[in-house]
């Protein structure tokens, strides 16, 4: 009896000192550097600090820093250590254990529950990173090769890229937001069934309703 509660003691231990992954990725989704860094690796396979100073605009300690923070946290594994004309370079890569722990129902869940500041905060770092994320896809389109440039003759006629902006008005916004709910449910179901690809294909879905303030 004595060696059971000893047992249960410990596995409750573990689970209290289990991090919480949910609070961490809504941590970094509030910081604009530690997000720009996973877009970047969803690019790149592996970069090292300085090749994400080039994209990422703040200074390289700072980087490091963060970085380091991204490594203690399972979001990044730990670093390649590459030797190259007698520098030592390291490289780092997405951990895809942690987001292959991830439940995107419960992860909704959480972002449902944070507070309006937090969530103000995750929205201008979300909106600043999808940035990036744009301005490099426009980089890999400019690096296109003959062959690319065929694939991307034939997506577009085979409407397997699609490209919309719109304003709309409030009951026409309300319609298609109906529709994105019901294409983010397809994607929820396929995320369960499916191992989360880091580097594949994209989906980027955003409908922003009009804000209005006090002053009208």
């Amino acid at each position: 009896m004595i060696r059971n509660n000893y047992i249960d003691a410990y596995l409750s231990l573990l689970v209290m000192s289990k991090p919480d992954i949910y609070k961490i990725l809504l941590n970094t989704l509030e910081n604009p550097t530690k997000l720009s860094i996973l877009m970047l690796l969803t690019h790149h396979r592996k970069m090292t600090v300085t090749q994400m100073s080039k994209f990422v605009r703040v200074g390289k300690a700072n980087l490091y820093h963060f970085v380091g923070q991204m490594v203690k946290d399972g979001l990044l594994t730990k670093p390649e250590t590459l030797v190259k004309k007698n520098y030592v370079e390291k490289y780092y890569q997405l951990d895809r254990r942690f987001f292959e722990a991830l439940d995107p129902s419960e992860q909704r869940k959480r972002l449902k529950a944070a507070r309006p500041e937090e969530l103000k905060t995750i929205l201008q770092s979300t909106l600043a990173s999808i940035g990036l994320d744009f301005r490099l896809m426009a980089e890999e389109i400019a690096r296109a090769d003959d062959t690319t440039l065929k694939q991307i003759a034939k997506s577009v006629a085979e409407e397997r890229i699609t490209l919309s902006y719109s304003i709309l008005s409030d009951k026409a916004y309300e319609h298609v937001l109906a529709e994105l709910k019901r294409i983010n449910k397809t994607i929820t179901e396929l995320e369960r069934h499916e191992k989360p690809s880091l580097q594949g294909n994209r989906m980027i879905l955003i409908g922003l309703p009009r804000f209005t303030t006090e002053e009208g």
